[in-house]
C-alpha cells in the first residue's frame, strides 16, 4: 500500500491518531470515581505497558516483513511463523471482529454527528454509509498518510480550544481526591485508551524496517497521548464550573453551542477521521495478508473485502 517511504512525522500521526479516539472526552466518566492521582498511575501504567509490547511486537513484524519478500505482513503472518497456524488463526478472528467494532463504532459516531447537525436533514446511515465511502477512497490514495497527518493536527488545535475554555473555571483542590478502591472498575476503559497495536504493521511498512526509526515514532507516538489524557484529567476533575458534575462531558459540551462546541465536534470529527484510516490501513494489510497479495499493489479484492 505504502510505495513510497513515509516521513516519522507521517508515521507519528499514525501512531497518535489511532491511539486518540473522539471517546477520550468521556475519560471523566470513567476516572471521576477513582480521582486524578489513581487515574494517571494507571494511565502511565497503561502507557508504559502497551509502549513496551508496541515495540516488541514490532520487532517480530520487522522480522517477519523482511523475510516477506514484498508480500503484505500482518499479525495474522507474524503470529503464524513465531506461534504457529492455530494461534495464526486465533489471531486472524480477534483481530477481524476488534477491527470491525472500531471502523462501526468510528462510522456509527460520524453518523450520529451528521444527523446533529443537519438537524435530521441526513439519516444516521446515510451520514455512516457517505463518511465510509469518502474516508475509504481517502485511505486506498498516496495521500492517507497526509489527509491523517492534518486530521492528528486538528485534533490538537481543537483539543487545546476545549482546554483553554476550561481553565477559566478550575479549582486545583479537587484534584487531591483519591479513591484507589475505585481504580479497578476504571482500568478497562482508560487502559483501552492507550491501544494502537493495529497501525503497527503499517508503521513497519511505512518507514521500510527501520528498527530505530519505528521505535522512535512508537514511543513519540504513544507518549503525545499521555500528555493530552493527563492534560484533560487535570481540566475535566478540576472543574468547578458549569462542566462540573455533567454525567456525559462530551455530549454536555458538543450541545453547549458556539465555540466549545465547534471545538468539541471537531475533535470528535478529526478523532473518528484519523482512526478509520489508520483502522482501514490495518484492515486492508491484513487481507491482503490473508489474500497473500504484494503490499505495493492496489488490489481490488483487498479494497473490497475491506470496505
Amino acid at each position: 500500500i505504502h510505495s513510497d517511504r513515509a516521513s516519522d512525522f507521517e508515521a507519528i500521526m499514525l501512531v497518535v491518531g489511532t491511539t486518540v479516539g473522539g471517546g477520550f472526552l468521556a475519560m471523566p466518566y470513567f476516572a471521576a470515581p477513582a480521582g486524578f492521582v489513581p487515574a494517571v498511575a494507571i494511565s502511565v501504567a497503561a502507557w508504559a505497558f502497551l509502549a513496551a509490547s508496541g515495540i516488541l511486537v514490532s520487532e517480530t513484524l520487522m522480522r517477519t516483513w523482511a523475510r516477506s519478500s514484498g508480500r503484505a505482513v500482518s499479525l495474522l503472518s507474524a503470529t503464524t511463523e513465531y506461534l504457529g497456524a492455530k494461534w495464526g488463526y486465533v489471531t486472524a478472528v480477534s483481530f477481524f471482529v476488534m477491527m470491525n467494532c472500531t471502523l462501526v463504532s468510528q462510522l456509527a459516531k460520524c453518523g450520529s454527528l451528521a444527523n446533529f447537525f443537519s438537524n435530521g436533514a441526513i439519516s444516521h446511515v446515510m451520514g455512516a454509509f457517505v463518511t465510509a465511502a469518502v474516508i475509504g477512497a481517502v485511505s486506498f490514495s498516496r495521500m492517507a498518510a497526509k489527509v491523517n497527518a492534518v486530521a492528528t493536527v486538528g485534533i490538537f488545535a481543537s483539543f487545546l480550544a476545549i482546554c483553554v475554555f476550561g481553565v477559566q473555571n478550575l479549582s486545583p483542590s479537587k484534584l487531591a481526591f483519591m479513591n484507589f478502591a475505585a481504580a479497578l472498575p476504571a482500568l478497562p476503559g482508560l487502559v483501552q485508551l492507550y491501544t494502537y497495536g493495529e497501525c503497527l504493521p503499517t508503521i513497519v511498512d511505512m518507514l521500510r524496517g527501520d528498527r530505530k526509526r519505528i521505535r522512535r515514532v512508537i514511543l513519540l507516538g504513544t507518549t503525545v497521548p499521555l500528555a493530552m489524557y493527563t492534560l484533560w484529567l487535570i481540566v475535566s476533575l478540576a472543574q468547578s464550573g458549569a462542566w462540573a458534575g455533567s454525567s456525559d462531558l462530551a455530549q454536555t459540551l458538543l450541545e453547549s453551542g458556539g465555540v466549545l462546541g465547534s471545538a468539541t465536534a471537531s475533535v470528535a470529527v478529526t478523532a473518528s477521521i484519523s482512526t478509520l484510516i489508520g483502522g482501514y490501513l490495518a484492515l486492508s494489510r491484513f487481507c491482503a495478508d490473508a489474500l497473500k497479495k504484494k503490499t505495493v499493489t492496489h488490489s481490488k479484492s483487498v479494497i473490497a473485502l475491506t470496505l
